[in-house]
């Protein structure tokens, strides 16, 4: 009877402890409900000029975007920028996978002034559990004149420049339930590479997708947890006898 007993028990425990590692697992599996962008701050060059921030209508279903200039042909485009949120499927946190939240296009279209000196945007990422989590990007633009005095690099007659500077919301610490997350912003991949400055040829559009990462910190490791559970319950047994023989 005592040897049946003492196998329910751990039995028991150990149906405890696989669901305690299941609520773990699933505790690392993170969703990202939407991913949002929104421009701000913006300055021209020269100061006093038109930058039109269109931040969720008109564009996209989820585009916002910043336009300036008069184009050199009038029936031609303004430049500009525009940031797709995307958010990605769910996925396991416990591994710091990278993924991506959105895509930066940079359209460089031969323009008057003015240009685009500096403006600043706002990426919001929801997650399923916890809320928003926002970091702030401020972007410098060099709107070159095309007269051959290009940046190195220029493939054309000349290449804009674009840097884009994190300011706010690098890195973020959250918690869900018992699990601590770690949320990091890597930067934007441009041509396979993590890049803060880029070259846009004229009359040309370059795209740089913005690469985030999660990762989960186990409060406890869940087999230490699960043997615990077990020497706990085998002492109270242990107690138990004592007492009876007494």
């Amino acid at each position: 009877m005592t040897k049946m007993r003492l196998v329910t028990k751990l039995g028991a425990v150990s149906a405890i402890a696989l669901l305690v590692g299941a609520a773990g697992a699933s505790a690392a599996t993170l969703t990202i409900n939407s991913v949002t962008g929104a421009w701000s701050n913006a300055v021209a060059n020269p100061a006093g000029g038109t930058i039109t921030i269109d931040n969720g209508t008109g564009v996209g279903d989820n585009t916002v975007s910043a336009r300036w200039g008069d184009p050199v042909d009038s029936s031609g485009p303004q430049s500009g920028y525009d940031f797709t949120g995307a958010a990605p499927p769910s996925f396991d946190a416990t591994d710091g996978v990278n993924f991506t939240l959105g895509d930066f296009v940079h359209l460089n279209f031969p323009i008057f002034s003015p240009s685009l000196a500096s403006i600043d945007l706002d990426v919001t990422v929801n997650v399923a559990g916890y809320g928003d989590i926002t970091s702030k990007f401020s972007f410098t633009h060099e709107e070159t004149p095309n007269d051959g005095s290009c940046p190195i690099g220029s493939v054309s007659d000349c290449d804009d420049i674009v840097t884009a500077t994190l300011n706010v919301g690098a890195s973020d610490t959250f918690m869900i339930g018992s699990t601590k997350y770690v949320f990091d912003i890597q930067g934007f991949l441009f041509n396979g590479s993590l890049l803060d400055t880029f070259l846009t040829a004229e009359g040309q559009e370059n795209t740089a997708q913005l690469i985030g990462s999660f990762r989960a910190v186990a409060p406890v490791p869940l087999p230490a947890a699960g043997w615990l559970m077990v020497a706990g319950l085998g002492g109270l047994g242990a107690l138990r006898r004592k007492k009876k023989a007494a």
